[in-house]
């Protein structure tokens, strides 16, 4: 299974939509991680999107959103949870948004609002920060079949051009339901 993973992408709506078309075949799931409400709601006419799962939550500049603040989701027997990070003050450390994850009983965050791509594990937790679309900075996350293991990537887009930043990958139980 195959997530690209989006945050923070501050009316960057092209260069958005540009990510998301050319990945859209090669993945199962789409994450966005707020800062850019109205941005992805323009992804809506998007075909490619139609058949996916999607999952969008409010960031700190997202005002009147009408999506969630945070979503609790399985993606390839994983236990997510996609916040924007604000609430959880992620520019001061990350000690709560793992603190919030592990009493909830899942195993992948998936954040934004730092604009810093950021990968780290947390006792049992991974905590993914995709970077902004901004900055031109996003995220994928591979979810391997069989081996049991997990693979998040940092990636730059360069006018159409995706480059590997860096790859972490772990050996990770996933969820026993």
């Amino acid at each position: 299974m195959k997530i690209l993973v989006l945050s923070d992408s501050h009316g960057c709506r092209d260069r958005l939509r540009a990510i998301v078309e050319a990945y859209a075949p090669v993945v199962d799931a789409v994450i966005f991680c707020g800062d850019g409400e109205r941005d992805w709601a323009s992804l809506n006419d998007l075909q490619c999107l139609r058949h996916k799962q999607c999952i969008a939550v409010a960031g700190n500049c997202d005002t009147m959103s009408m999506n969630p603040r945070t979503s609790y989701d399985e993606i390839g027997g994983y236990k997510f949870y996609t916040t924007h990070g604000h609430f959880q003050f992620v520019k001061q450390g990350l000690d709560y948004i793992a603190m919030d994850a592990m009493k909830d009983g899942r195993q992948v965050v998936c954040f934004g609002h730092t604009h810093d791509q950021y990968c780290g594990q947390w006792g049992d937790v991974f905590l993914f920060n995709p970077g902004a679309v901004l900055s031109d900075c996003y995220g994928s996350i591979h979810i391997h079949d069989h081996s049991n293991g997990i693979t998040f990537r940092h990636w730059y887009w360069n006018d159409g051009d995706a480059t590997l930043h860096d790859e972490y990958h772990f050996q990770g139980s996933k969820s026993a339901n």
